[in-house]
């Protein structure tokens, strides 16, 4: 039996919350493309109080044009002084998140950065001015950004560059945007080290100067690698500045099973005195084909059907979400492991800071037994009914997520027990309003060939990404077509090699792609126009990412310069790239469309230039069997291209 003393005159470190991040690799890419009453249903199991996840954390990546992990999300500047205020997914999903949940935290770092920045180095005045113009445009959207970070997961960081960051936002008006430092990662010299993701901590210890600039301390993956929350760290002179302390990510977890993040969460503090706690991803939606795709709370890569999957790690959250609020304080004296044995589970307190409510979590995801609990409120907590919860956080089944279980009365003395059974996740409450919504989710539906789109937009989609499209690198939008219609086309937007946030590589070049692993034998063809006399555009098939390398993935490419020369090549994570055909056109005319198509069919490939056959050649390789279709700019060449495209459609072969 476990004795456990819920007292509202004791107390804690306050909570910040639990939460989870958009970006760090285009997860959300499809999300904006959902047919609207899925998009919406989604949207509510990820931010609605009462209906999901309920986060109380959303943290966005600050688009670089570069990978973050599995695609890229655009800059708001792609171009010194060009701001473009309508790119890419992450205004629209925090719009959405507020307007759910308007108590929602917002939070901001950069993985990647547009190259024009300090002449190619991330820690420069440049950078700093490019992150208070973000917070601009955050502002021309409503939004008020209440963190923001330095540059993700750096084994080093600039401390003089974090003070300039706050003098910065304080002159521009953001004396409330707290600066999270330095969400670094858990290596050194190649072996796990959670001490190394808190490396900022020393020099806050320090530095006065920049302990009044740091908001808050933010380390990543401190329940060891890929997390398993058995055990989480901190460090002394972390613990000892008096700052908040966040997991500011969470990562290496499939979705299926909540049973990580629902320790990391209570171990966090328990072990490491850790308040905030942001889940990577929050979602998956890139195509098929790219890495990450177990991971998220929700998946949700089929936009043409309407067909999504809400994980259980949802469930895992809402045990906690649903039940606190950022604000209230932790209860140490009620917080720790049950039977004083981590291999039992452990157990979390939480009250509001007027004493109006409490909650208690108890998680036995290690347990092999029923774990007793004897429970006692005192201290001016809700002496009313006690409400009870109970979350399978390893259960597909969803009857096994928040499930009403019976009230309990308080005996004389303010207690009750309880016996919590193994492999759950349990949460005591004197709060109401608790729930998981029940949507209608359209059956599972592959991506449907024929696929068209003439990406011919009137001038109000500028600026904005075409559907479905998941960029690798660079940024694909919407801009002014370059034959003088007046129209719009789909145009590589970057137009110099950014600063790369990790995998750098002189020959990476930009490309996106569309579709899923269902497709095998089609035709995918577009037309393209070149804006300048340099560069290269062209056409991927059977696309697949299966190693770290963003340039070295699996599929066929059809690439097509602005002298005429065009290439037919096999890319290979191993090998590189492999020219099966190449030959010589007539060089288009600037400003000229020319057509291009590539088909695989069974171990054929084929290859037309400007309505032209140019190439038949055959591969055996049972690895490019299938996969998503795509667009390119300069594979041969490794450069930043502004080619544009238009009237793209895939076929049946």
């Amino acid at each position: 039996m476990t004795t456990i003393v819920v007292d509202g005159t004791k107390g804690g470190r306050v909570f910040d919350g639990v939460g989870a991040v958009s970006g760090g690799g285009g997860n959300s890419v499809q999300l904006i493309g959902y047919p609207a009453q899925q998009r919406s249903d989604i949207l509510d199991y990820l931010f609605k109080p009462g209906a999901g996840a309920a986060l109380h954390i959303l943290k966005v990546e600050i688009g670089g044009d570069a990978n973050s992990s599995a695609g890229a999300e655009p800059s708001h500047e792609h171009s010194r002084g060009v701001v473009n205020s309508n790119g890419g997914y992450e205004w629209w999903l925090m719009e959405a998140a507020k307007a759910r949940n308007p108590a929602i935290k917002l939070c901001a770092l950069p993985w990647a950065a547009p190259g024009w920045i300090g002449g190619g180095h991330f820690w420069c005045q440049d950078m700093i001015g490019y992150l208070v113009g973000w917070l601009g445009v955050a502002a021309q959207h409503g939004l008020t950004i209440d963190y923001i970070g330095g540059w993700n997961e750096q084994p080093a960081c600039d401390t003089g560059w974090f003070k300039n960051l706050r003098a910065a936002l304080d002159s521009a008006g953001y004396n409330s945007t707290a600066i999270v430092a330095a969400d670094q990662a858990p290596w050194s010299k190649g072996s796990y080290d959670p001490s190394a993701a808190w490396a900022m901590a020393d020099h806050v210890a320090s530095d006065p100067d920049l302990a009044a600039a740091v908001g808050v301390l933010g380390a990543h993956d401190v329940c060891s690698f890929p997390t398993t929350g058995m055990q989480c760290w901190s460090t002394a002179p972390a613990v000892a500045t008096g700052k908040p302390l966040w997991h500011s990510e969470v990562g290496a977890m499939p979705g299926d099973d909540g049973s990580q993040m629902i320790r990391s969460v209570m171990r966090g503090y328990i072990d490491a005195k850790m308040t905030g706690h942001i889940h990577w991803p929050l979602i998956t939606t890139q195509p098929p084909g790219l890495r990450f795709l177990d991971r998220g709370l929700i998946w949700a890569a089929q936009p043409r059907s309407g067909h999504y999957i809400v994980k259980a790690m949802t469930a895992a959250i809402a045990m906690v979400t649903q039940f606190t609020q950022p604000g209230w304080v932790h209860i140490d004296s009620a917080c720790g492991y049950l039977g004083g044995h981590r291999g039992n589970g452990s157990y979390l307190a939480l009250r509001a800071a007027n004493l109006s409510a409490w909650s208690l979590i108890t998680e036995t995801t290690t347990a092999t037994t029923t774990q007793n609990i004897t429970v006692t409120i005192k201290g001016g907590l809700p002496h009313s009914i006690v409400h009870v919860w109970r979350t399978h956080p390893a259960s597909s089944n969803r009857a096994d997520w928040l499930l009403r279980r019976n009230d309990l009365t308080l005996d004389a003395s303010g207690s009750f027990t309880f016996g919590c059974y193994a492999g759950c996740i349990y949460t005591f409450t004197s709060t109401t309003g608790q729930g998981m919504a029940s949507h209608a989710i359209p059956a599972n539906q592959p991506f449907r060939l024929p696929y068209s789109d003439n990406w011919n937009r009137g001038t109000t989609a500028a600026g904005t990404m075409p559907p479905y499209l998941a960029p690798q690198d660079g940024s694909f939008e919407f801009a002014p077509a370059g034959d003088g219609s007046g129209s719009l086309a789909v145009q590589q937007t970057t137009p110099q090699q950014p600063i790369f946030w990790n995998n750098p590589s002189s020959h990476r070049f930009p490309y996106a792609v569309i579709g899923d692993n269902s497709m095998t034998g089609y035709k995918v063809s577009a037309k393209v126009l070149f804006t300048n006399r340099v560069g290269s555009a062209g056409l991927i098939a059977r696309f697949s990412q299966q190693g770290k390398q963003v340039y070295n993935f699996r599929g066929y490419i059809l690439d097509f310069g602005s002298a005429g020369g065009w290439w037919l090549t096999k890319n290979s994570n191993s090998e590189g790239n492999t020219v099966l055909a190449h030959g010589t056109v007539a060089a288009p005319v600037t400003g000229n469309w020319t057509s291009l198509a590539l088909q695989v069919k069974g171990t054929a490939i084929d290859a037309w230039v400007g309505g032209q056959h140019v190439a038949t050649v055959t591969d055996n390789d049972p690895n490019y069997a299938a996969g998503p279709a795509g667009i390119e700019t300069d594979s041969f060449r490794g450069t930043w291209s502004p080619a544009q495209f238009r009237d793209f459609a895939i076929t049946a072969a």
